[in-house]
């Protein structure tokens, strides 16, 4: 009920909605591996990196790959988008390098000029792969500490008859502004694409 992809729903009609994906996994790496090679959800017999991926078989096929992140390098949650990001022919991690590294993270919105360089590449065939960091926990750090579109009066006025401590409304209010933060970066994302 709260606003939080006006950007998206702005251009609902020139995108293509997959509005019925369901995830094999509650984990992203554990769910890139699946998306992002053949490996499907019944085979368990070999590890993803044996199959076909998406990354080699663009390759394959003339396409320039660029992998552009603001997510850790290396860490216990990087492998399949690590290994992707290396065998990418361009790769950029924005945020941290290694998991841990607190200090260095910076926001989703930082992708930007790493998109726009790719978009201006002479390949003539690119593709091109963002990893955000998006609604990862802990949620205030996601998201400029001036970015609340949405306020905890929004969010209790939509909890109703719900009732949610202070901790747990502020919780909420700020899962729901990384969403509105997200859909404005996506959707900057969009409009620098549909330049090129």
């Amino acid at each position: 009920e709260l606003p939080t992809t006006p950007s998206i729903t702005s251009k609902r009609d020139s995108l293509v909605i997959f509005d019925d994906v369901i995830p094999p996994h509650n984990l992203t790496h554990l769910c890139l591996a699946k998306l992002l090679s053949a490996k499907d959800s019944y085979d368990n017999k070999e590890e993803w990196y044996n199959y076909v991926d998406i990354v080699r078989l663009a390759q394959h096929v003339g396409y320039k790959v660029y992998w552009i992140s603001n997510q850790e390098k290396a860490g216990v949650h990087g492998e399949c988008s690590s290994m992707l990001s290396d065998a990418s022919d361009y790769s950029k991690h924005v945020g941290l390098q290694y998991a841990g590294d607190h200090d260095q993270e910076v926001f989703d919105d930082a992708l930007i000029p790493e998109i726009q360089s790719a978009l201006n590449d002479s390949a003539s065939k690119r593709l091109i792969f963002v990893h955000m960091a998006g609604s990862h926990f802990l949620y205030r750090t996601r998201i400029p500490s001036d970015w609340s579109p949405i306020s905890t009066t929004d969010e209790q006025r939509v909890k109703r008859p719900i009732t949610l401590s202070a901790k747990q409304l502020q919780t909420a209010t700020d899962y729901d502004n990384t969403i509105a933060y997200t859909d404005m970066v996506v959707g900057e994302i969009i409009d620098e694409t549909a330049k090129t």
